[in-house]
């Protein structure tokens, strides 16, 4: 039972041979993942040991638990010890790299040629589409150069929705004007399948409750509890150790 990390293609070593002293993990619910290694070498004579851009894959027991590219490579000092800090996003944040365009009609022969200014929440036809199709779309456009496909996407609860305009923005910030309609949905990156999730809350019945009334006949009062969608059993889920 051990961590590994793989750099690109290569093969997966372990955190000790990587000479990683120490690793910090956020899984952010409507946000972008986020790693930090820290590598215990001499910051002063050692080349730096990633490259910005560089993609990384972090298992736990052979099971993928975080997979992004480097954003950052610094040397640090502190008393008598030197060596790297490694900060890197998860692969979702390739979505706010990218700039999202939509394909349009143009000219006499009706040419279809991809835009940047577009329009949420209508499709290529002229047609409405709902708050799953939009963001389902959004991500296929995207998948090619971000390696992020879509997932569960608003299973149920999606909705028609007001059309929305963006000019020159990124298929992270198309995702966000979308996701506004939906203020309770979770929306997660799965680092396993590397695809990108919404997920809404449901009623979940969790417990029943009798009493005798004073005067009154049986009376029965259920209690239901709106749950965010369980997520526990992912492996991301876990501490790192």
């Amino acid at each position: 039972m051990s961590w590994t990390i793989q750099r690109g293609g290569g093969a997966a070593v372990s955190f000790a041979d990587a000479k990683i002293s120490s690793a910090q993990c956020s899984f952010n619910a409507g946000g972008i993942d986020t790693a930090s290694l820290t590598l215990a070498k001499d910051a002063t004579t050692s080349p730096a040991p990633f490259t910005v851009n560089e993609a990384v894959t972090i298992a736990y027991s052979g099971t993928t638990y975080f997979v992004g590219y480097v954003t950052q490579v610094e040397p640090y000092a502190d008393g008598g010890n030197e060596g790297w800090t490694v900060n890197m996003n998860g692969k979702q944040g390739n979505l706010a790299r990218i700039t999202y365009q939509q394909e349009y009609a143009t000219g006499a022969g009706n040419t279809l040629a991809y835009k940047t200014r577009c329009v949420l929440g209508l499709a290529l036809d002229g047609s409405a589409e709902t708050t799953a199709q939009s963001i389902t779309d959004i991500v296929q456009y995207a998948q090619s150069a971000t390696g992020v496909s879509a997932g569960s996407i608003l299973a149920t609860g999606a909705i028609y929705y007001p059309k929305i305009e963006v000019v020159d923005a990124t298929a992270w910030e198309c995702i966000g004007q979308v996701m506004r309609w939906h203020p309770d949905a979770v929306l997660y990156f799965d680092h396993v399948s590397s695809t990108l999730n919404v997920k809404k809350p449901s009623l979940t019945k969790t417990s029943s409750r009798c009493h005798v009334a004073p005067g009154a006949g049986l009376a029965c009062f259920t209690r239901w509890v709106k749950c965010a969608p369980n997520l526990s059993h992912h492996p991301r889920y876990r501490d790192w150790e």
